[in-house]
């Protein structure tokens, strides 16, 4: 899961959780959202857990 607006690496071609990061997953569900981890996970609880469904489905 990847929120955009969740920037505490900074962006660029070797840093950043994406694609820096996740390409080393090998194969892997790209689910994107709009915030961070740290505040929607408390003011936003229901769409975290609509992201990780998804990322849990075939």
């Amino acid at each position: 899961m990847y929120f955009y607006q969740d920037n505490v690496l900074p962006q660029g071609e070797g840093f950043g959780w994406h694609p820096h990061m996740s390409s080393r997953l090998g194969l892997f569900r790209l689910i994107v959202g709009d915030g961070d981890h740290m505040t929607d996970s408390r003011t936003r609880p229901a769409m975290v857990a609509q992201k990780l469904y998804e990322a849990g489905r075939d």
